[in-house]
């Protein structure tokens, strides 16, 4: 019912009092708003829906400090409809490491329509970051996989995308200005940039969505590889 991070009706509260099987709602009132997490990711631990205002876009921004959704579990089926999801951000530091900027999902199925990704970013090889210069140590050979999704869940489990909308999602390893996110430099550490928007180790079912602007960079004697998928 708000566009809190956290507390009484906020996303947050309602994920974690939600039951098996839930679909989260969002009051009519939150059309056009933006949910900043300040807080930390959203953890979803059970079967969950979870369904936005259609074309009253409603956005959870990550604020390019921490990865929107992570998802875990043996037995957890999550569907996301009608948001837009903008600036997560995963690094070697997040949960699960530089993986998934917007989701990161090595449960059971997921099923994404109409949701619009914009500027999500997984970054490895990097501990520390600056506004004022480039980084020039600190750095490792970590890989950073999926910009905005990455799945991994178990044997016969698959990712499916309807109608969704990809735009300026990054993986890659390096040092970056603090500023500008998207400036990997290719003598930031020796691992790989794998899935610009997204990276999946299962079945994949990708359908009427448009992917602009993604990209995947690698590290010194390393690659970049599927600047969208």
């Amino acid at each position: 019912t708000n566009a809190d991070d956290s507390g009484p009706g906020s996303l947050r509260a309602a994920i974690a009092s939600s039951r098996n099987s839930d679909t989260i709602k969002f009051s009519a009132s939150l059309a056009g708003e933006t949910i900043f997490l300040t807080s930390g990711e959203l953890l979803i631990q059970h079967d969950l829906k979870i369904q936005g205002l259609g074309q009253d876009r409603l956005t959870i921004d990550g604020g390019s400090t921490n990865r929107v959704f992570h998802v875990v579990g043996s037995k957890t089926d999550v569907r996301i409809t009608d948001l837009t999801i903008a600036n997560g951000y995963a690094d070697e530091t997040s949960p699960g490491g530089a993986r998934g900027g917007a989701i990161y999902d090595t449960a059971d199925d997921l099923t994404l329509e109409r949701v619009t990704f914009v500027n999500n970013v997984a970054v490895g090889g990097l501990v520390l970051e600056t506004s004022t210069s480039r980084l020039t140590a600190g750095l490792s050979s970590a890989d950073a996989a999926g910009g905005a999704v990455f799945f991994a869940g178990g044997s016969g489990d698959e990712l499916v995308v309807k109608c969704c909308t990809f735009t300026g999602n990054s993986a890659g390893t390096g040092a970056f200005d603090g500023d500008n996110i998207e400036s990997f430099q290719v003598d930031g550490g020796s691992g790989q940039g794998l899935g610009g928007a997204i990276y999946s180790t299962n079945e994949t079912i990708v359908r009427n969505s448009t992917f602009s602007e993604n990209q995947a960079g690698g590290g010194f004697d390393a690659r970049g590889a599927g600047g969208a998928v």
